[in-house]
Order: C-alpha cells, then structure tokens, then sequence
C-alpha cells in the first residue's frame, strides 16, 4: 500500500503526530488520577454529607463503590519456606494493564502510512515520545503539597506506590525504543549513528534513568537513605537535563515535569520558612526521650484563623493550623541537613503546639534518638560558653533555649507542611471503629478526638443534619508494654471524658508484659475520672486485655452491632487503622470479608501506615 503522504513531506508528518501523541500521553495520565478523584473521593464525600438521620441516601452508588471495592479487593499468599505475607490487587493489574494498552495504542495510531522507514523504527520513535508523555505525571506524584493528593483522592504513600511502579513501566517502553532503534541502525549498516551527540546523550539520559528504577530499591532506602536521595536527586536531574538535549521533541515534556516539582519545592520551602520565621521559639523545639526507643517532639506554633474544615483546605497549602490525622514533614538540622520526613501530628489545633510521638527505627529517626547520648556535651559545651562571655557583653539566654530537663534535648527543627489526611467525613456514619497499633495512635486519637467534639457541639446544637443521632465510636488500641501507654497520657486525659459517658469504647491490648495485673486473655474494667491522676495507666481506659488483638472478631462484632430495622436502610460502616503495613491489610481484609456478606453495612476503609 502506497503512502498517500508525499515523501518529502512524512518526516514532517511523523514529528507532528509524535509530538500529538506524546501530548494525549500526558493528558490521560492527568485525567485518568482525576477521575480517580472525583469519583472516589469527591463525589462519595458530597453524597455522605447529603445523608438523613436514619440512613444514608444516594444508595445506588454506593452499592457501585461496594461492587467496586469487591474487585479491588487485597489478596493474601505466602511464598514457600518464606514466612512473609505478601498481598496484592488485581484491580492495579486492571489499571497497569489499562495504562500499557492506552501507551501502546498511541504508539500504534496513524503509523501504517508512514513509509519512508521501516514500519518498526517509526513505532519505535513514537514510543520513546509516549513514554516521556508520562513523565510529568510521575513526577506530579512525588509533589508534597496537598494539591494532587486531595485531586486524585489518593493518600501520599499510594501516590510513592504509583510512582514507583509507573517509572518501571516507562523504563520498559524506554528500553524498547532503544533496543528497536539499534537494532535499525545496525541493520542499515550505519553504526555511527548511534555515536553522535544527541545519541549519546540519550544513552548517558537511559543509563541514569536505570539508576533511578534499580537504585530504588526497598533496602537502599532503609540503611542508606541519605545516598538514596542524594543519587536520586543527581542522576534524575541528570536524566532529564540530557533527555532535554537528547531530542528537541521531549523538551515540552522535561520543562513541565521540571517545572511541576520546582513549584511544589519552592512552596513548601516558602510556607516552611514562615514557619520558623513566625514560631514563638524561633524553631526551637524540645526533643523528649520517653523510653529506650521512643521520642516526643514538640514544635511551638503560631496559630492562625483558618477554618480547616473549609473543603478548599483540602488543596491549599496551611500555614498555622492543622487538622487530626494530620502529618508534617520533619527536618532537623543537626541530625540531617536535608532529610524530611514524615511524622502524624497527635496533638490537636488548639494546644498551639505540634507534639509528634517518634519511634527509633533505622536512619534518620536512629540519629535523632542518640541525640541523647549528646546531650550532656551539649549542656557542658553551652555552660562552658555562658562562663567566658562577660555579663555586660552577653545577653541573657532566652527561656526557650534553655535546657532544664536533663531528658530533653533543645534543637532547631523546620516543618514542611502541615497535610491533612485524605478520608472522607467520619461524622456521617452510624459506626465507627479505630484500629491502632504502637504509634500509630498519632492518627487515631486526634482524629476519634475530633470527632467527638464534634458531635458533642453539634448536639448541644441540635443539629442533627447529614449525620446519625446516636453513632457507635471504637478505638482497638495494641501496645506491647503496659508502660507504652503513658506516650499518649495527654491525649488519654481528653479521650476519659467520653468513655466515662459512654460515647466512646476504648479497648488496649498489651502483647508483650503478662504480670499479675493483666493476665492471659483476662480482662480488666475501670472507670476513668476527671480528677484521677492520669499518670497511671490503669485509669486511663475502660478495658484491658492481656492478649492479641482478635481483628476479625473485632471488626465483625461491631459491623454486625448494625440493625436493619427497615428493609431499605442502609447503614454506614467506617474502619480507619494505622500501624505497620501488615497490619493495615490485615484490618483492610476482614472489612473485604464483610462486603460480600448479605445485609452487610456500607463499609468504608481508610488506613495509614508506617
């Protein structure tokens, strides 16, 4: 078949459609997490809202979200002689699937009549362009501001997933514009060409890209995480910047994924610098030892006005407020001059002050906590200063500098952020129940907290709008000593109040510390008192178990705590968990289980790990 396009005329043609088809590459990347959004996390917050006193509304769609949530349901498996649970979707094989079919479809349209090479080149071509389509997208998910996040209705570490993932996908479709583009030069006997500049360029852009995809691996970033973001930063730089000079045509693409993350960057580093240009203490914050492994934090703030439950602050970046359930990222100079991480906020708006419960793991956090072995040089070295500089020529040390408490150590630390948590509004639904384990308490106390005060407010209003008149509130709390519970004794103080009510169940599981107050599986019931002394942790809580927690008895027995008086109802169930990853998709399958069953509750998860 004959090319209907001049022949003078088809490289021309191919560089217009190649730049096209690169274009519509990006725009589905953008649209597809959109539309993830909207119709997951937008949409369903909307139609909660809208709810009545007895039941929910709009129950045709949330049916869909249940059929939906079916075929995204977590598998479990093991592999042999590997004690290790592994779990995956099939809905994300649907998606990578859908993504490889949309990028191979571009790579395939209006090619046939494009003969002045081999067929197989100018696909090739065009696959190289699609495949840097995508790249703004993946950076787009690395962005730390609240923006894309609240978009795509998608939690950071979900997004960290997709970018992961989507790079090694890309990195495939590179590899095969480069495989398929040598093998036509050494075809045609014209091996120079792939020695000229631009060439090279592009195999010094691929040979960083390769670092980028294999040097990320999960255990370089566990015990070389400061080489991890310093080859990360360099050699994706790198690539892009060679990328640009490697052909003309991916330079829409490289400026726009440069530019993307530049602008997060430098916003998070202004709203940063306001921060500790505004803090009462300058950025002086007091760093607690609690245990042998265990870290508070608290950083001093200058509140602002914000309404945080404005749905706009949901994309916005905050200045001087926060949110429960809300995290920072963390930077301590001392420590680690370029290091953020992230850390939940477990003190609430009001205190004026960001309070962060630390658990010493590897790393960063491993530096921070030996801080304590430090401190009394620190002390010594600031004394020993002191006394050499003359009264008359020294001012007097500020109070927020000095260190009185031999248990805490004072230093700077900045803050990227505030970011609020992704989930839609708990005050909508008939039940809730928190599951926790160790620190993942930071999330669940603020965010329980919260929406008890609510409630409580919204009563004393009589307002009983968009929400149930009498919801069922849970916290299932695991810790491994019965000491790790004074961590939160603040946070335990504000809860006592609504478990002394009855508006509130609280259940605390020690797993490791069996002694002659909790013993196996026995259970211990007290009542908390507003002017008990909270330091002691048997009247913190209703309940004690000496045991595991049962996750599936839990989660069942309080879904099933659900009645139906009417045959239309259709009641609301919320499970929010934070712990470790295993433990998110233990809590995430029960709720799985419970979806297929008849009668069963709307059930909605949410869960953050560390």
């Amino acid at each position: 078949m004959t090319s209907t396009i001049p022949f003078d005329q088809q490289y021309f043609v191919e560089t217009e459609r190649n730049r096209k088809y690169q274009w519509l590459s990006f725009i589905f990347g953008i649209l597809i997490f959109i539309a993830h959004g909207l119709l997951f996390f937008w949409l369903p917050r909307y139609l909660r809202l809208k709810r009545e006193i007895k039941a929910m509304k709009y129950r045709p769609f949330f049916v869909f979200l249940e059929h939906w949530e079916t075929l995204n349901r977590c598998f479990c498996f093991k592999i042999p002689f590997i004690n290790k649970n592994y779990y995956y979707k099939p809905s994300l094989l649907i998606l990578f699937s859908v993504f490889i079919a949309i990028n191979a479809r571009f790579s395939m349209m209006e090619t046939s009549d494009i003969d002045y090479l081999p067929q197989y080149y100018v696909i090739s071509k065009r696959v190289g362009r699609v495949a840097m389509g995508n790249m703004p997208a993946v950076y787009i998910m690395v962005t730390k501001n609240d923006f894309v996040a609240a978009l795509t209705g998608l939690s950071p570490d979900r997004l960290v997933f997709y970018h992961f993932w989507f790079s090694r996908l890309i990195y495939f479709m590179i590899v095969a514009h480069i495989v398929v583009g040598t093998k036509y030069w050494n075809a045609v006997g014209f091996k120079k060409m792939l020695t000229i500049p631009p060439q090279i360029f592009g195999w010094i852009a691929f040979g960083c890209f390769t670092m980028l995809v294999f040097g990320n691996l999960k255990f370089i970033r566990q015990y070389a995480f400061d080489f991890f973001m310093v080859k990360h930063r360099i050699y994706s730089f790198i690539f892009l910047l060679l990328a640009f000079f490697h052909n003309g045509g991916n330079k829409a693409m490289v400026i726009l994924a440069v530019h993307l993350l530049v602008i997060d960057r430098i916003v998070g580093r202004v709203f940063g610098i306001i921060h500790r240009v505004k803090s009462p203490t300058k950025s002086w914050s007091e760093f607690e030892i609690l245990d042998d492994d265990t870290l508070k934090v608290t950083v001093p703030m200058k509140m602002s006005k914000t309404d945080v439950n404005k749905w706009y602050n949901l994309l916005l970046p905050k200045y001087g407020t926060w949110k429960a359930g809300s995290h920072v990222l963390l930077n301590v100079g001392k420590i680690s001059l370029f290091q953020y991480h992230p850390f939940t906020i477990v003190s609430m708006p009001e205190t004026g002050k960001m309070v962060m419960i630390i658990k010493k793991k590897n790393g960063f956090t491993k530096k921070l906590y030996n801080r304590k072995e430090n401190k009394d040089k620190d002390l010594s070295f600031s004394s020993s200063v002191s006394s050499q500089e003359s009264p008359s020529d020294s001012e007097p040390e500020p109070d927020y500098k000095r260190v009185t408490d031999p248990n805490i150590v004072k230093m700077k630390a900045g803050i990227n952020g505030p970011f609020f948590p992704k989930h839609q509004p708990l005050i909508t639904f008939d039940s809730v129940a928190f599951f926790a384990i160790g620190v993942g308490a930071s999330f669940i106390f603020p965010i329980c907290l919260d929406l008890l005060q609510e409630i409580e407010k919204r009563e004393l209003e009589n307002d009983y709008m968009g929400r149930p008149s009498n919801p069922t509130i849970s916290i299932y709390w695991s810790v491994r000593n019965f000491a790790d519970i004074s961590w939160y004794s603040e946070s335990m103080y504000k809860l006592s109040k609504y478990i002394n009510s009855r508006k509130l169940l609280m259940q605390i599981y020690i797993t490791r510390e069996i002694n002659e107050t909790i013993t196996e599986n026995s259970v211990i019931t007290s009542t908390s008192k507003a002017d008990s002394d909270f330091s002691s942790p048997d009247v913190l809580t209703e309940k004690f178990y000496g045991s595991r927690m049962d996750v599936q008895k839990l989660v069942q027995g309080q879904a099933a705590a659900l009645n139906f008086p009417e045959e239309n109802s259709y009641r609301s169930f919320a499970v929010l968990s934070c712990g470790s990853e295993d433990f998110g998709k233990t809590v995430e399958m029960e709720c799985q289980k419970l979806r297929g069953k008849k009668e069963a509750p709307n059930i909605y998860f949410y869960n953050e790990s560390f």
